[in-house]
């Protein structure tokens, strides 16, 4: 968790690697950033072996730009409930791209959401990219 951040951010980025067990809630929180850009936001989640119930960025109250914010799940080997990017109250110029990728999915993925909440500008882009799912086995 990444609060108050009062330079540059080049990247930001949480790594799940090898949970054997289920993951409630991985979250990265940027709140407050004051200065410049944030390049990149990033959350892997690789090789889990249980099931994930969420995966969630929330960016609050971002007063810079924010060139991308993205979340790979890799490698994904059961059930992905909901992969979820929240951007609320962005208060200053655009948000260039929200990106949530899905990569080499061996199981089945139910939902894949992306919310924008409370912009105050405009989004010049939001897509969701599905690389690679496989729904049925092999």
């Amino acid at each position: 968790m990444v609060v108050w951040v009062r330079g540059r951010v080049d990247e930001v980025r949480v790594m799940v690697v090898g949970v054997r067990e289920r993951v409630d809630e991985v979250r990265v929180l940027v709140v407050g950033v004051r200065r410049r850009v944030v390049d990149e936001v990033r959350v892997m989640v690789v090789g889990v072996r249980g099931r994930v119930d969420e995966v969630r960025v929330i960016v609050l109250e971002v007063r810079r730009r924010v060139d991308e914010v993205r979340v790979m799940v890799v490698g994904v080997r059961r059930r992905v409930d909901e992969v979820r990017v929240m951007v609320v109250g962005v208060r200053r110029r655009v948000v260039d791209e929200v990106r949530v990728m899905v990569v080499g999915v061996r199981g089945k993925v139910d939902e894949v959401r992306v919310r924008v909440v409370g912009v105050r500008r405009r989004v010049d882009e939001v897509r969701v990219l599905v690389v690679g799912v496989q729904e049925k086995g092999g």
